[in-house]
């Protein structure tokens, strides 16, 4: 996709081959990874947008790690860890600020420290990029359906690209919604960017299977898309939930737990719900009456808060309106 560019890119003057530069300063900065090839176009991936998400970096670190192609078309830009004020803590916030970095884009310049590092990202960055890529998870305390997903556009060539890369991440189910404001996907949509993100398990640990979904998809994009060159492969059919509403995707918006104490859910990623259901207890510290969570609509289990306490207002479930296997 082609934008107007004020000003060149950092790794626009670099040699072919593979180089490591950072951004920002000390205290906020980004530790870049460049890939540079023949003229072509940049792809641009990151991890950590969230400090507590661990598969996107570990994907993105074996690269920097181990890959070296030998006839690379266009630039791979890697971020393993964005967000490094919250990685280095394992939340999923900075605990300076306590601001999530996917809420503030396109940040401030002499904002908060999630702010000022959303505006070096997004004008450093980003404004240079053809393509984008976020791998998060669910983070330490939930489990999800693994999916990759992007915000619908009204521009009909951008939905294009992006429902064509998603495609690549054929291991996933894919869940396409309307713009939220804030987000890394919003500073791609109002720009005209490509984006996807992917969501992998999660509950604090890596799998080698999250890795491996990550590392096919993304090395099928980049066959697909011209950077490399290389058998590809034929792809399946992946499930698809386009939704209407925006906050149909928004993850921590739906079945609050009804008080604080210690939580029980007795459903599992993937099941069947009908909405009405029982789907979990909350069984309050002080001795009180048991509260009870009810599937607010049917669909399949998506989201799922793995830990034993909750806190008034926290989010518990999130279901899916699909019908399809996830």
């Amino acid at each position: 996709m082609k934008r107007p560019k004020i000003k060149k890119a950092f790794w626009d003057n670099l040699p072919k081959g593979f180089h490591h530069h950072r951004i920002g300063t000390k205290e906020i900065g980004i530790e870049c990874f460049v890939w540079k090839g023949d003229p072509g176009e940049v792809v641009f991936a990151n991890g950590s947008t969230h400090g507590d998400e661990y598969e996107g970096p570990t994907f993105l670190m074996s690269l920097v790690n181990t890959w070296r192609p030998r006839n690379l078309r266009g630039t791979v830009v890697a971020i393993p860890v964005l967000n490094e004020g919250a990685f280095k803590e394992g939340t999923r916030c900075r605990p300076d600020d306590g601001k999530d970095l996917s809420r503030v884009f396109p940040g401030k310049k002499n904002g908060s420290p999630t702010e000022q590092l959303a505006n070096l990202c997004l004008n450093e960055l980003i404004r240079y990029s053809d393509y984008w890529f976020d791998f998060h998870s669910a983070g330490t305390y939930c489990e999800i359906a693994q999916f990759v997903g992007y915000y619908t556009h009204s521009n009909s060539k951008v939905n294009k690209v992006q429902k064509k890369m998603a495609a690549c991440f054929d291991r996933y189910w894919c869940w396409a919604a309307p713009y939220l404001p804030g987000r890394t996907a919003s500073a791609a949509h109002e720009l005209n960017i490509p984006f996807n993100y992917t969501e992998s398990r999660g509950g604090g640990g890596i799998m080698s299977k999250d890795l491996k979904m990550l590392r096919d998809g993304f090395f099928e994009f980049l066959k697909r898309f011209k950077f490399i060159k290389g058998k590809m492969r034929k792809l399946r059919r992946q499930p698809i939930r386009i939704s209407r509403q925006a906050n149909e995707a928004f993850l921590q918006t739906t079945h609050l737990s009804p008080a604080s104490g210690l939580l029980r859910l007795n459903v599992k990623v993937r099941d069947n719900v009908i909405k009405g259901q029982i789907i979990g207890h909350v069984f309050p510290l002080d001795g009180s009456s048991t509260k009870s969570i009810k599937a607010e609509n049917s669909g399949k289990v998506s989201v799922l808060n793995i830990r034993g306490t909750t806190q008034k207002g926290d989010p518990t479930v999130t279901i899916t309106p699909i019908k399809e296997k996830i």
